[in-house]
């Protein structure tokens, strides 16, 4: 019993020690997806949750509603969940991908552990064993503790590596006056610019897709040889893609629509970029 209670120690002695060694290569890998963007400066961190924290606010409001249509709860419950993630993330990222976080912190807690099981060898060959079985039990809780710490750094990593970065609210429209509800003609040839834009960041490998019924004819306009067209059954998806989008600018392709129905249409638009969630919304072209 004795001699089991002196392994018991040096094995949370090793541990100990080999969580110390590990700490280090775990805060170089962290290192590497350390925000680097201006916004994730400690002030401008603090604002940007703020935002966050509002806007979930405003969204959890919005669904408590009633009378809302399931498209819409859809539409909010996702925008919830993508901007919670955001949230969870940047308090992943700020608290243990940093120096103190992921290597000081962690390093203490093993040094304490290792005091613990120090005390405890030295009260077993005193013949305290009391003492020797008290400090083992403290060094596990401090191994514990680490041990979470670590996986905390662990799941930021996950965090930083996986997931995009922010949520990311474009403003799209018809127009650089940005309408979201446009009248045509039946039968007649009109060209209309579909326009994006962030007035928040900057967007990198920005992506603008634009799905129109079929019933509106849709085609590329004279100066977007970039545009990507792909024409399906039931309706024709215009793509643009930009290296990179200034907040404050907007970006977009005109497409020359010569709608053969009338009626309301709906126009499903999709934004995304790099390190950000994909933005949905519908616009509408009402036929007359």
């Amino acid at each position: 019993m004795n001699e089991a209670v002196l392994q018991v120690l040096l094995i949370l002695a090793f541990l100990a020690i080999g969580l110390i060694s590990v700490t280090f290569p775990i805060y170089a890998i962290s290192v590497n997806f350390l925000p680097q963007q201006k916004w994730e400066s400690e002030k401008e961190r603090g604002t940007r949750k703020a935002a966050i924290q509002a806007k979930i606010a405003q969204l959890t409001t919005e669904l408590g509603k009633p009378n809302t249509e399931t498209k819409q709860l859809d539409q909010i419950t996702k925008e919830l969940d993508n901007y919670r993630t955001e949230l969870k993330g940047t308090n992943l990222r700020c608290r243990y991908l940093t120096a103190n976080g992921a290597v000081l912190t962690p390093v203490l807690i093993l040094i304490g552990a290792m005091l613990f099981t120090v005390v405890g060898i030295y009260g077993f060959y005193k013949s305290l064993l009391v003492v020797a079985i008290g400090m083992g039990i403290g060094s596990s809780i401090f191994l514990l503790w680490a041990i979470l710490r670590l996986y905390k750094t662990i799941s930021a990593i996950e965090y930083a590596a996986l997931r995009p970065e922010r949520t990311v609210e474009f403003k799209v429209g018809f127009g650089y006056d940005y309408e979201k509800t446009v009248k045509l003609e039946v039968a007649k040839v009109t060209p209309l610019r579909l326009v994006a834009k962030s007035n928040d960041f900057d967007v990198e490998n920005l992506l603008i897709m634009a799905e129109f019924p079929s019933d509106l004819q849709v085609a590329s306009g004279v100066g977007d040889p970039d545009l990507v067209i792909t024409q399906q059954k039931e309706s024709t998806i215009i793509a643009l893609s930009e290296v990179f989008l200034p907040k404050g600018i907007g970006e977009g392709f005109t497409g020359h629509l010569t709608p053969t129905k009338t009626g309301k249409y709906a126009i499903a638009v999709r934004v995304c970029g790099k390190g950000i969630y994909e933005y949905r919304e519908k616009l509408y072209i009402d036929v007359v």
